[in-house]
């Protein structure tokens, strides 16, 4: 290295730092929108587990389907303390 010149000395340095940053925010962005995606998915595993809970005469597939509401949330967030 010893044989570059400054201005390539300062390129390459800027060149790894860049791509060191670029690096950084990649892992803290998709951090990030993984924990958001398991937020999600509890909730939506809250739901199925409260809408099956209070509406046991409908069919499972309706589960799917339903509008989701807090009182169906709240009931699967109840019901899933006892396994978490």
């Amino acid at each position: 290295m010893n044989k570059l010149g400054k201005e390539a000395k300062v390129l390459l340095y800027g060149i790894t730092i860049t791509c060191v940053i670029s690096f950084l925010l990649a892992f803290g962005i998709s951090s990030l929108m993984a924990k958001e995606y398991q937020k999600d998915l509890m909730q939506h595993d809250y739901f199925m587990a409260g809408y099956l809970l209070n509406h046991s005469d409908a069919l499972e597939l309706s589960a799917f389907t339903a509008e989701q509401n807090e009182n169906d949330i709240e009931t699967g967030r109840e019901s899933m303390k006892l396994f978490l």
